[in-house]
């Protein structure tokens, strides 16, 4: 027997407005694969009046989120899924795991969002932006002087006939020094010695350098399956975007993976 008055008008789920406010997109890392477009399109085909976007950590996705939703006609409401650091955000100790929705309510609150998402990711984040740009491009820059000079062994005749063992070494040592290096300027700029865990640096690097080879063969194996040279033509000379980038993208899941276990910066 219901307890609802007979004149009583019950709001069913079909006639309450549904928005999403916690909505992941593929700018979410390894948590989203739904394209902007794709979802906003989604949205408008449910006949919702507003939807959310809260990427994890990031705002990638606001400016065409918002763009392709004013189109659509549909109330774009911009956030961000943020990580809890509950010892502040200079501490690197204590990972709570805990995570907060952020929504702008209104100009103000976007540009707090801004402002808190850009400190997050400024304070160290350049840092680990260098040390992998080293692993990669470093790494190769100093493997093909290397190998060039006096690269004998083949490492990968088959899938990059090119490198040699000569030449990963080299590129080892090149980017071990470029890494070391930058650190110690790291240091030295932000007046604190010990800013920069050396002799875990010494490690990440080199184990790097390898990493960042084994993007490369395996690029090549897939351009060898598919019988292509390069993945584009954007770049004379160079080939495509992917060309340029593919051991960029080894290293930095990598380093990904280094920034879960530790902290390389104090």
């Amino acid at each position: 027997m219901s307890d609802v008055a007979p004149d009583t008008v019950v709001e069913t789920p079909q006639s309450v407005p549904f928005v999403h406010l916690h909505v992941h997109s593929a700018y979410s890392l390894l948590d989203g694969a739904c394209q902007v477009p794709a979802l906003v399109k989604r949205a408008k085909a449910l006949k919702m009046r507003a939807c959310a976007i809260t990427d994890h950590g990031n705002l990638y996705g606001l400016k065409s989120f918002y763009d392709i939703c004013r189109k659509e006609g549909i109330k774009p409401i911009l956030g961000c899924e943020a990580y809890v650091a509950r010892l502040g955000h200079k501490d690197r100790t204590m990972r709570s795991g805990d995570h907060l929705v952020l929504l702008a309510k209104n100009l103000t609150g976007y540009h707090n969002l801004l402002r808190l998402i850009s400190i997050a990711h400024a304070k160290f984040g350049m840092f680990y932006f260098i040390i992998i740009a080293f692993c990669a491009w470093g790494s190769d820059t100093g493997a093909y002087f290397v190998g060039s000079a006096i690269g004998k062994h083949k490492l990968a005749p088959v899938l990059s006939p090119k490198k040699t063992v000569e030449g990963l070494v080299g590129g080892a040592v090149l980017n071990l020094l470029l890494c070391v290096i930058f650190a110690l300027i790291y240091c030295v700029a932000v007046k604190d010695v010990e800013k920069v865990n050396i002799l875990a640096l010494v490690p990440v690097a080199i184990i790097g350098s390898l990493v960042s080879v084994v993007g490369d063969i395996f690029a090549s194996a897939i351009k060898r399956f598919y019988k292509i040279k390069d993945y584009g033509k954007i770049m004379p000379g160079h080939g495509g975007v992917l060309d340029r980038f593919d051991s960029m993208l080894m290293v930095t899941a990598y380093m990904w993976m280094i920034m879960q276990l530790f902290s390389l910066v104090k």
